[in-house]
């Protein structure tokens, strides 16, 4: 009986090293077991899911290109106001200043539109990898069979 218990237990400990890949978290970065994973790390791990690879490079793309422009438009607009507030200009040059200001909060919302869309699919690609590798996991179970107590493997 004692050899059936630790067959048993070898076999669940085996089972527990097959599902060694840990879930991704995605929180501004892509996370695994608590550490921040670089893009080059990530593109690894999906490597051999050309699903969660391809929205993962185009939602990087978005992410870098959205701050690309929400940066620079930001400090745009910020010089605009200060030269709307501090300035004080004529008539035409407050309309000028206005409209560069103007100018700078649309390219403020297009970046932060890009940018957000950029990390809502990195999410998408996370969600995917880890929906794939749950449902490759290997499980051991015991119970009930036609023939008395049995042990369940499924992969």
């Amino acid at each position: 009986m004692k050899k059936y218990l630790i067959i048993i237990a070898l076999i669940m400990c085996a089972s527990a090293n097959l599902n060694a890949q840990t879930e991704l978290i995605y929180n501004g970065g892509v996370y695994q077991n608590n550490i921040k994973l670089l893009p080059k790390e990530v593109k690894e791990l999906f490597k051999d899911d050309s699903v969660a690879l391809s929205k993962y490079k185009s939602g990087r793309i978005f992410y870098i290109t959205g701050k690309c422009i929400f940066y620079p438009s930001a400090i745009y607009t910020g010089l605009s106001l200060c030269g709307l507030f501090i300035v004080i200009p004529d008539r035409m040059g407050m309309t000028i200043l206005a409209v560069n200001t103007a100018i700078g909060g649309a390219g403020m919302l297009i970046g932060y539109l890009i940018y957000n869309s950029g990390t809502n699919k990195m999410k998408n690609a996370v969600n995917i990898y880890n929906t794939n590798i749950n449902n490759n996991k290997v499980s051991v179970n015991l119970g009930l069979t036609e023939n008395g107590i049995g042990m369940n493997i499924r992969f």
